[in-house]
């Protein structure tokens, strides 16, 4: 009989102390779950911010570089505008001469005069996007050829 209270003893023990061991183990788990879920946080929230500044460096760049090429852009514009006015007075006259226009006898006429002013606008709209995007790409240009010189 001795034997066998020894034995359930030992087999109680045994018992608890597996029982103990699972415990410690998930409660390990759970810990490091939420060390691993606070890290997780905190680079999210640190990334956020990160984003946050690179958002607001780049839209004060941008306000810097649009202010910077706004003056250029208006003299583009006005020198578009100059170009669109001998243009539409080349077309009421026929074509030809500085501009490049195919030569007719003729302007191409309705009744109530040229109708060089239906196409125009939208190659003015085109033309306007082309006027914009070439100060941009100068801008580039410039703003590179800077930041080269200052690396060398």
């Amino acid at each position: 009989m001795k034997a066998l209270a020894i034995a359930g003893i030992m087999l109680g023990l045994w018992l608890y102390i597996g029982h103990v061991e699972r415990s410690a183990r998930a409660s390990q788990k759970a810990a490091d779950a939420a060390v691993v879920r606070e890290a997780t946080l905190r680079a999210e929230h640190a990334d956020k911010l990160n984003t946050a500044r690179l958002r607001a460096a780049y839209a004060q760049g941008k306000a810097v570089a649009d202010a910077t090429y706004a003056p250029q852009l208006a003299s583009a514009r006005h020198n578009l505008a100059a170009y669109a006015a001998r243009m539409r007075s080349q077309a009421a006259q026929g074509g030809g001469g500085i501009a490049g226009l195919p030569t007719t006898a003729e302007a191409a006429r309705l009744a109530d005069g040229p109708d060089s002013d239906t196409v125009f606008p939208v190659a003015l709209a085109d033309l306007d996007a082309c006027a914009v995007n070439t100060v941009r790409l100068v801008n580039v240009q410039q703003w590179y050829a800077s930041i080269t010189a200052s690396h060398d």
